[in-house]
């Protein structure tokens, strides 16, 4: 007999108790509520410092300066798009008829020359 295909799976445990949740993202449970607002105070004004270095002016600079030259770059690829279009459009069928006259089959049976038709055309 061939063996049953087993499933992959991956079994984390079982999930924290969600009355148990941490207060401050990154501080452990065991601290005293003034502790750990303490604590989190204390990181979340480490990383605002950490931004305020003269590197980190030089990189947030230089980002904007990226973060603007993409938005230029897609702008000028979306007003390329729609130019396409555009131009697409004025070369369908039904825009070339309004805008020229074209000529209808030759009748030769009244031995009168071709007739012109269209929008200008009687």
């Amino acid at each position: 007999m061939a063996a049953k295909p087993s499933v992959n799976a991956v079994s984390f445990g079982t999930p924290p108790d969600p009355t148990k949740v941490q207060t401050y993202p990154g501080v452990a449970r065991r601290y005293l509520p003034h502790e750990a607002l303490t604590i989190y105070r204390e990181k979340i004004y480490a990383e605002r410092k950490a931004y305020q270095t003269p590197s980190g002016d030089k990189w947030f600079k230089e980002h904007r300066v990226k973060k603007r030259e993409m938005e230029r770059l897609e702008k000028q690829i979306k007003d390329f798009r729609e130019s396409r279009r555009e131009f697409a459009r004025s070369l369908s069928l039904p825009s070339l008829l309004q805008k020229k006259a074209w000529v209808s089959p030759p009748d030769y049976s009244s031995g009168l020359s071709p007739k012109v038709s269209g929008p200008e055309g009687g």
